[in-house]
């Protein structure tokens, strides 16, 4: 107002213009304006000030009024007594170093600005500011959960309450784990301990080889004999180990006595060594004949298995280890031997009337001559006439003389390929099995083949053939063949009358084949009469990465001696093709007649084995000494890291998994090995230390082939070196391949990666729901198209077995069952049943690989037992496959749930089924639908087909590389190949190729993702989108936000989890500098990571550890290594 006044002062005192009049009045209006807005703010402020006091204070009040009323709780509680309340010292620490914590922070931010993750941490931060993310929107991620401590380490020995003595002989000899506790026990009253310092023999040359020998404590050294008197170390046997030739077991028990010819036992150090003579086993069989069967069983089996198995597939050892020229025996003109323990009846016939013999004669002269045929003549008794077909055909014409056209049962009944000791002990019946084999020999003349079979009249089956010798009475040539069959299998004259409805005389023409190799259901003891037999091999060799398929000539079977011995005894498939050399004649005993002998006769075993026995090579019985045929648990370690290397191992059947311990304690996994595969063959050659720490991961059979063993094969024969050379050069191009990829450091140059090629595959349902029995019958379907399959069940086993199978008693009998059954198929499939059963335990015990099968639009929730499979097979890996109908269009989503809710698993599959897998049915219904199935072929392009060729590692995997807008020639390709029949398994992309791989996983739709690509790439031309996407060029000329748009609309927010077929793209990490392999994870962002070229868009930051992503085409832009780890084919 001061100023107003003044102004007016002014005025009247000469300045009293209209102007200054104007001026005044404006100036105070305006600062009376400004005065009345001040007060009304300040009047605001004070009342937003005394509102923001009292609720303030009201909230106060209200906190004070709940102490209030907890504290007057805790009083009535205690009754009145506030002296006990008090502040806990718990408490108090805690409040406290809360406290000191929170300063203690505040002051390292302000002096350290670094430390560990920081870097890290501060780029999370920054992304999430830039590109404006909440946890909302972010992506759910699988949870990485470590596996459990015993996937990854062997367990430790367990201590058995049994007596040292018996506790050494169970675990060094295999046999003896096969014995009942009263029997084995039996055994254990004849041992003897044996002391022996330093220097002295434990047995030498020429002393009886009549013992088995038990090194309790010390070590001994097994010796062999050169010719020129030198001596090679055969192996060192350590505590726990035993000395022995089952082989010489087989003599002493069939009366033969057995001497020690070229090898030499002697301590190393003290020892204590336990002495079991062999002739105790003979008082144990005499009261247990079904223990006499089960032990030559199982002698035959690991001569099959160990012996010929290591000594023909990986040393290239065949003909060396049988010998061609045996004993030659006096043959009679009737074909059988002539000896001094001849039958009067033999003797007569050889000396019998002049007729008889030219008789005979002229019969000889006939076979011997092609073109000639023999007719018959009644008589009384059992006659037998032999014909011959009219042609002559090619010598090398082997598919037109086979006898043998094999027909597996596909649920698992197969025809004269069971247990011999389940044959001739077993609870299943065996008649019917019996008469279909007489069956077969009766329809053996509509088979094409040389032989006819003729009925007892003598009326012949086949039409007479043209120039045939007139016919003659053929009893005395049945009753030459029944006596030789009955001296071979060392049964008296008087049991004659057993054999003698099962023996068979046939008539051969050359190159006729009696049974190939792999064949189970023609099996037979063959006795030559006439002419001469020839025995086959494949060349199979395990050292080569193709092998050859030709035959190898073994040796040749003369006149009187006797052929199939092996395979009758085993129980197993012919490991030998037999043919025949020139005109022939032969007599057979089947399969199903021998067992049905042997359940009168049980010691025919022994001369049966003996007949095997003599067959063999001595390096056969050397190496006897020296192999070891080892059973290990699951768990339990083959040897462990740093160990010395002194023998090689054979993986006979099981899994095993070589894991290498870091300078950190850190263990990780280099490889798993199958049937077949040799392991610490490196170690052993080097004379290195063991790299790798092998155990079972489920039971498993092994042989074991010492270094003194191999170098004395090594010196002998040449040849091993050979194979050896092959065999380290393929495993040395594996292992470069596998190291390129992401191999780990220090693993051994043999470690195998781990494979997917799985022999044994358990199905466990998740529900009751889940129809189980349809999805393994269409799983069997598919795997039929690439080999023989086999479908178990526990009502299939118990069927073949016998209703008490799986009781502790038979614990033999189903093992070795279910190892005959996996030697004959490439993958068997074990279907377990709904509950935790004793069958569902063994499936879990025997599996390679566990599939669990659940349905995936159902809850993701944990099933009933799953948790239990996951403890009984913690070492096995284990993968879900979810199911989804065909008829409801749906398409995987919320897979990363499923993942999340079971941490045991390691892999997924997801399988669109047809209508008739969920349709419900009876048991018997769905066995009836699915034989029909059955007949026709399976659809290679199924997700069936595409799970079965993963197991069997037949896989075949597509990656795209990039190019940039000429990767849409990736769509003409893909249509290709549909077009040519070509199934795709696995996809892998990089840049363009990632975008157009995850459109083909995502669709599986050539004309789906032909019209999403289309539709992509109308929206990358749009330049004004591009115009408006430019941005300050700092990092990038674009923002990447109309890009990433692009790319989010064509997929959406899918998990690369859920995409149809397993898929891969590969990005470079510019902030760790190195390529980045992503298998799972959000889609989108990582197929935009891989096409985010440098200084075009700008690098996206991995929401998982916050790396920057670029272009993947900088490190590789075809990584077809990256599948080739998994995958055996890649396009």
């Amino acid at each position: 107002m001061d100023v107003l006044e003044m102004l007016r002062a002014s005025a009247n005192g000469g300045y009293n213009t209209l102007f200054s009049d104007a001026w005044c009045q404006y100036v105070s209006q305006q600062i009376t304006a400004t005065m009345y807005m001040y007060c009304a703010l300040g009047v605001l402020a004070v009342l937003f000030l005394a509102w923001f006091m009292y609720f303030k204070r009201l909230a106060r009040l209200r906190l004070r009024d709940e102490i209030a009323r907890s504290l007057s709780a805790v009083t009535s509680s205690s009754g009145g007594d506030l002296r006990g309340l008090r502040f806990r010292k718990r408490d108090k620490m805690l409040f406290y170093g809360r406290r000191m914590l929170r300063k203690m922070k505040n002051v390292s931010g302000q002096m350290y600005s670094s430390g560990k993750g920081y870097k890290r941490r501060a780029v999370m931060r920054f992304a999430r500011r830039i590109l404006q993310l909440r946890r909302d929107n972010m992506p759910l991620e699988m949870r990485t959960v470590e596996p459990p401590a015993e996937y990854l380490e062997e367990t430790s020995e367990g201590s058995d309450r049994v007596p040292p003595d018996a506790l050494y002989m169970l675990q060094s000899i295999r046999i003896f784990g096969h014995f009942e506790k009263p029997v084995f026990l039996r055994l254990c009253k004849h041992t003897q301990l044996l002391e022996l310092m330093a220097g002295d023999y434990l047995f030498k040359i020429t002393d009886p080889d009549d013992s088995v020998y038990i090194v309790q404590s010390g070590m001994i050294n097994v010796y062999i004999s050169n010719a020129d008197g030198s001596t090679l170390s055969l192996k060192t046997v350590r505590k726990g180990e035993s000395v022995t030739s089952l082989l010489s077991f087989i003599d002493v028990l069939s009366g033969n006595p057995s001497y020690y010819k070229t090898v030499t036992a002697k301590a190393i150090e003290k020892s204590v060594v336990i002495r079991l003579p062999m002739q105790a086993f003979e008082e144990v069989f005499q009261d247990n004949p079904d223990v006499m069967i089960r032990v030559i069983q199982v002698i035959m089996i690991r001569l099959q298995r160990v012996l010929f198995t290591a000594l023909r597939n990986y040393l290239g050892l065949n003909a060396e280890l049988v010998q061609n020229h045996m004993r030659y025996k006096s043959v009679s003109t009737m074909g059988g031997p002539i000896n001094s323990q001849s039958s009067q009846s033999s003797r007569q016939a050889a000396n019998g009337p002049p007729s008889v013999v030219t008789q005979l004669n002229l019969m000889q002269s006939a076979a011997s001559m092609p073109g000639l045929g023999l007719g018959s003549v009644s008589g009384s008794g059992v006659a037998v006439t032999v014909t011959r077909p009219p042609a002559s055909p090619s010598r090398h014409s082997r598919e037109e003389h086979t006898l043998s056209d094999p027909n597996p049962n596909p649920d698992g009944s197969v025809q004269g390929g069971s247990n011999l000791f389940t044959e001739v002990h077993g609870d299943a019946p065996n008649a019917d099995l019996f008469h279909q084999q007489q069956h077969s020999v009766g329809n053996l003349s509509t088979r094409r083949g040389s032989i006819t079979q003729l009925t007892t009249d003598g009326a012949q089956s086949s039409p007479h053939v043209p120039g045939a010798a007139p016919s003659i009475d053929m009893r005395l040539v049945q009753s030459s063949a029944v006596d030789s069959l009955r001296k071979e299998l060392g049964l008296p004259e008087e049991d004659a009358h057993i054999i003698e409805p099962f023996v068979e005389v046939r008539e051969l023409e050359p190159n006729v084949t009696l049974i190939t190799e792999g064949n189970a259901d023609d099996v037979c003891v063959w006795f030559v009469m006439t002419g001469t037999l020839a025995v086959y091999q494949s060349n199979q060799d395990a050292t080569r990465a193709k092998p050859d398929k030709s035959d190898m000539l073994i040796h040749f079977v003369h006149p009187g001696e006797i052929v199939g011995g092996l395979a009758m005894l085993t129980g197993e498939a012919s490991a030998y093709t037999i043919r025949s050399r020139n005109n022939s004649r032969i007599a057979l005993i089947r399969r199903a007649a021998i067992y049905q002998i042997m359940r009168q006769r049980p010691r025919i075993v022994l001369d049966l084995g003996n007949g095997v026995v003599r067959r063999l090579s001595p390096l056969v019985r050397q190496c006897d000494y020296a192999l070891d045929w080892i059973f290990l648990e699951s768990g339990r370690a083959v040897y462990r890291q740093d160990e010395s290397s002194d023998s090689t191992y054979i993986v006979l059947s099981g899994r095993m998994r070589s894991v290498i311990t870091h300078p950190g304690g850190k263990k990780e996994i280099v490889g798993e090995y199958g049937k077949g595969d040799l392991v610490g063959i490196v170690e052993m050659i080097t004379e290195t230390s063991r790299t790798t720490t092998v155990m079972a991961v489920r039971d498993s059979e092994l042989a074991k082939l010492p270094e003194g063993l191999f170098n004395a094969i090594k010196l002998r024969y040449p040849i091993v070196v050979t194979k050896l050379i092959s065999f380290l050069s393929h495993r040395f191009l594996g292992s470069m391949q596998t190291r390129s990829g992401s191999g780990a450091p220090g693993a051994p140059v043999e470690a195998n990666p781990v494979t997917h090629k799985y022999s044994t595959v358990a199905l466990v349902p998740i529900t009751d729901e889940v129809p189980l029995t349809p999805f393994t019958y269409e799983l069997y379907h598919s795997l039929c198209a690439i080999g023989p399959v086999l479908r178990l069940t526990s009502d299939v086993v118990r069927k073949q077995l016998g209703p008490n199978i799986f009781e502790a008693a038979n614990e033999y009998r189903l093992t070795s069952w279910l190892a005959q059954q996996e030697d004959r198929n490439i993958i068997t499939l074990y279907q377990c049943d709904s509950s935790l059963s004793a069958w569902t335990q063994r499936c879990m015990r025997q599996a390679d690989v566990i599939l669990i099968v659940g349905l995936g639009d159902r809850c993701h929730l944990v099933g009933k037992f799953e948790r239990e499979i996951d403890r009984l097979a913690m070492r096995t890996q284990k993968e879900l496959v979810l199911l989804y109908p065909e008829t409801t269009n749906a398409k995987p989503a919320n897979t990363l749930s499923y993942l999340n809710a079971r941490p045991w698993v390691t892999k997924h599959h997801h399988v669109l089924c047809v209508k008739r897998i969920f349709t419900r049915k009876s048991q018997y219904r769905i066995n009836d639908l699915y034989s029909r199935v059955l007949l026709s072929e399976p659809n290679m392009h199924s997700d069936f087909s595409r799970l079965a060729r993963w197991l069997t590692g037949n896989s075949i995997g597509l990656v795209l590389g990039g190019g940039g807008a000429r990767g849409a020639a990736h769509i003409g390709m893909l249509k290709a190949i549909q077009e040519a029949g070509i199934p795709i398994d696995m996809v892998g992309g990089v840049s363009i190729g990632a975008l157009m791989g995850a459109l083909w996983c995502s669709e599986r739709n050539i004309t789906s993702v032909t019209q999403k690509a289309r539709e992509w790439s109308k929206k990358m031309t749009k330049w004004f989108l591009q115009l408006l996407d430019l941005t300050y060029p700092i990092t990038s000329m674009f923002s990447g936000r109309e890009f990433n748009k692009t790319i989010h609309d064509t997929f959406g927010d899918v998990s690369i989890e859920d995409l149809w077929i397993p898929y891969f793209t590969l990005t470079t990490d510019i902030t760790a500098s190195c390529h980045r392999i992503h298998t799972n994870g959000s889609l989108w962002r990582y197929v935009r990571s891989s096409m985010s070229l440098s200084g075009y868009m700008p690098p996206l930051c991995d929401p998982k550890d916050g790396h920057l992503l670029l272009d993947g085409g900088y490190v590789n832009n075809l990584p077809v290594i990256v599948p080739s780890l998994i995958l055996e084919n890649i396009y």
